[in-house]
């Protein structure tokens, strides 16, 4: 039952009573109370009974929800991701052109699915489309806790294609001599170690130990997954990192200043001067892909993570040490990563063979 009322509370052995009206009413089988801001009864009753009646469907709405645009609940996110040390979002990136203006309370099921039918239009894939659905909701479930947003509309997924590429290291060594040197070290450190493309550019000479054991380490401030982890160094590792050191060292005497990033170019390209830290590779990615011989049509350079995960557990790492090396949060994910080959099939086949072979030498089956 929804009322008014004016609070009371005991001081120094003494009743009181607030002179400001109260609300008490419930949304959705939980109960609210909050002031009216107001100490005239009858004030308070109206102002009750707008909000009891904005409850009803085709209700009226408070006038507090009219005024709420989606470009406040782009700031809640921006705001939840700062407070969480986290990265600005960058789905923000198509959703706010498209709902650039809406107000919160529009932003109903049909308009999700009209967002879906646009950014589907545009040529984006159903799990890049996923990915920004889950920062609108994320959005909007911020604002219904600050009572910015009173429904949440329907989120419905759409399918996703998991992606399945790799490289096997023929493969990568072809790849390897059709790209710009400079961006060589990069990639080699990629297939070794099975990390984000990101986490490997943030890195600087701080992060490397070239002792023996050796480790390249990772802040939990600069992961995804807000944890730490390091990769030993191996030798294949070591000779990478070590003729990158060897190069520092060159241009840092022929530049005159430190070069603390790891990887770095090695001569201007475009607006990048020689020894900034490496940034976009993309396109020089994709040009020696297209070069290289029998490297799979459409490989991503986050392939070299999916190849790296593949080759640990090929190398018989169990799956705990290998999410360690790798970062990957959940064995499932792991999985999801570690793909199979038709040259992996065939080996499977070749040991059933064997099996039965077996047996039937012996007389068993």
């Amino acid at each position: 039952m929804a009322k008014v009322y004016r609070p009371t509370w005991t001081r120094n052995g003494k009743r009181q009573r607030s002179r400001t009206w109260y609300l008490d009413y419930s949304v959705r089988k939980k109960r609210v109370r909050e002031s009216s801001g107001t100490t005239v009864k009858a004030d308070a009753e109206a102002l009750l009974a707008r909000k009891v009646a904005a409850l009803r469907p085709g209700g009226p709405l408070p006038s507090e929800l009219r005024t709420v645009s989606f470009s406040d609940l782009a700031e809640l996110l921006r705001e939840d991701h700062r407070r969480k040390g986290n990265r600005s979002p960058v789905r923000l990136n198509h959703l706010e052109p498209y709902f650039n203006g809406w107000r919160a309370v529009d932003i109903d099921t049909a308009a999700v699915q009209g967002y879906i039918r646009t950014r589907e239009k545009e040529g984006a894939k159903g799990g890049t489309i996923n990915r920004e659905l889950a920062a609108l909701r994320r959005a909007m479930r911020l604002g219904q806790r600050v009572r910015m947003v009173d429904h949440l509309p329907t989120f419905e997924m759409l399918p996703e294609n998991v992606r399945e590429g790799f490289i096997t290291e023929d493969q990568f060594g072809s790849l390897l001599t059709e790209l710009p040197d400079y961006l060589r070290p990069l990639v080699e450190f990629l297939y070794v170690t099975g990390w984000r493309v990101g986490d490997a550019l943030s890195r600087t000479w701080k992060d490397v130990d070239l002792g023996d054991p050796g480790w390249v380490r990772i802040e939990g401030s600069d992961t995804k997954e807000k944890r730490g982890r390091q990769f030993p160094m191996i030798p294949r590792l070591r000779s990478v990192l070590e003729a990158q050191q060897d190069k520092r060292e060159d241009f840092e005497a022929k530049l005159g200043r430190k070069i603390p990033h790891v990887f770095f170019y090695y001569r201007t390209q475009g607006a990048a001067r020689a020894g900034a830290p490496l940034g976009d590779c993309r396109h020089a990615w994709r040009s020696a892909c297209e070069r290289a011989e029998g490297v799979p049509e459409g490989l991503y350079i986050h392939d070299l993570r999916r190849s790296a995960a593949r080759s640990f557990i090929r190398a018989g790492m169990s799956e705990r040490n290998a999410m360690a090396l790798t970062g990957h949060q959940t064995p499932s994910i792991l999985r999801r990563y570690d793909i199979v080959s038709e040259s992996d099939l065939l080996e499977s086949g070749e040991k059933l063979s064997a099996f039965f072979d077996a047996g039937a030498k012996h007389g068993k089956r």
